[in-house]
């Protein structure tokens, strides 16, 4: 039996806008393209299979030897595609990213770690998560230390005027609030 579970889904589009010139004065938009993307995994019978489908049409990411699982998606304006998730070594996850199908490994299978958000910015790619349930964040595949000493998640992360911005969740000694960094910095 195969189970898919779908975790995201961006859609991008060229979208249109004309005012009619008519008596009626009824605004129309006629959408030029759309393209969905969706990030998960489907079961192969035994092991969990990173994918993700454009447009319905799926594209495998693992070879399904290990359990694997997409978990983000981003997409350049060069139409690159870069998948963030995760792959098992039969001890730990190991935090990856796929650029156009072909796998980087970021953490080396050592620790638990997980990826929630991918993001592209003037070539540098983002992939933040936690490693040990601490918040964290990579780029280029090289770690940017925890973010908090407290058990934590980044769930999102954001490049915006050379800013970074991650935001997640942290726990405060009874329950887990939000919270977000700026620049690895700590939120006030």
């Amino acid at each position: 039996m195969r189970t898919t579970i779908l975790l995201g889904v961006i859609i991008a589009g060229l979208f249109s806008c004309s005012k009619s010139d008519d008596d009626s004065g009824k605004h129309t938009e006629s959408v030029k393209e759309v393209e969905v993307h969706v990030v998960g995994y489907e079961t192969n019978g035994t092991k969990d299979v990173a994918q993700y489908w454009k447009n319905g049409t799926p594209v495998v990411l693992s070879d399904g030897t290990y359990d694997s699982r997409a978990t983000s998606l981003f997409i350049t304006d060069n139409n690159d595609v870069f998948v963030g998730g995760i792959e098992d070594n039969g001890t730990y996850y190991i935090v990856k990213y796929w650029e156009n199908g072909n796998p980087t490994l970021v953490t080396n299978g050592t620790t638990a770690a997980a990826v929630n958000s991918i993001y592209v910015d003037n070539n540098d790619v983002y992939v933040a998560g936690h490693e040990n349930w601490f918040a964290k964040y990579w780029v280029n595949g090289k770690p940017v230390g925890s973010l908090t000493d407290y058990k934590s998640t980044v769930n999102d992360i954001v490049i915006f005027a050379g800013n970074v911005y991650a935001a997640g969740n942290e726990y405060n000694g009874s329950k887990q609030v939000a919270k977000y960094w700026k620049n690895s910095g700590p939120s006030r």
